[in-house]
């Protein structure tokens, strides 16, 4: 088999690269919408990065550093991090995050209307939940005895990959089928694949573009497979 000219979008190197960066921002808006469900009005139109330092005081700890931080025209907050290994404590942590990206809204005013919603999105390499929960899955705070949800303001989804068994771009059914097959089996897609995905999702096509190693200098090639070995993704 030949070798892939697809770098691993799992590497926070290539992670960064693709959704951290206002060169493309489209493709951000474009994920997070195709993950949340967005359409149409509720559609996200802009997005606005925000530090992701989410604790100053031990800010060399990568632990308190997020992959992407971001906020809507409208306020609404969105953690995204990529998961490679099993953390007994991430779950916890996603939580204390979407808390901080909720308080940090808060002005001198002390104006507690005006808090926005916060979507935390975890895409993991490895299972976080039980095997009866579903490769994508999505958490908010609902009552116990009805279901209602009068809470809204924090929402959870996971993305487990070692979940998701689609291995061929025939059985892609959906464009969140396509973005996790990106995740998943980025370094194994041949042309003739990415051009399937191509002309149902061309966004995902400028995602592919990013992870294409010729066009990446050299430096920031060896900057990735040292990322890799820290990684274990070689």
């Amino acid at each position: 088999m030949a070798l892939s000219k697809f770098l691993d979008p799992r590497n926070d190197l290539c992670f960064k690269k693709i959704f951290g960066t206002e060169k493309n921002k489209n493709i951000l808006i474009h994920f997070l919408n195709d993950i949340l469900g967005f359409a149409e009005a509720s559609a996200i139109q802009e997005v606005e990065f925000l530090s992701t330092i989410m604790d100053p005081e031990i800010a060399s700890d990568k632990q308190s550093i997020v992959d992407v931080l971001c906020k809507d025209s409208i306020g609404n907050r969105f953690v995204i991090e990529m998961q490679l290994a099993r953390d007994k404590g991430f779950e916890k942590r996603a939580q204390l995050y979407a808390a901080k990206a909720y308080s940090r809204q808060l002005d001198k005013s002390g104006n507690y209307i005006d808090l926005k919603k916060v979507f935390f999105i975890a895409i993991s390499n490895c299972n976080l939940l039980p095997e009866e929960v579903g490769y994508i899955s999505t958490h908010n705070i609902r009552d116990i005895k009805t279901n209602g949800h009068y809470l809204k303001d924090f929402q959870f989804v996971f993305i487990e990959l070692p979940k998701f068994t689609k291995s061929k771009v025939e059985q892609l059914e959906s464009i969140v089928d396509r973005w996790l097959f990106f995740f998943k089996y980025a370094e194994e897609t041949t042309d003739e694949d990415l051009k399937k995905i191509a002309e149902k999702a061309p966004i995902i096509k400028l995602a592919y573009d990013e992870l294409d190693k010729f066009r990446w200098n050299e430096k920031d090639l060896v900057a990735y497979e040292e990322r890799c070995k820290r990684q274990d993704l070689i």
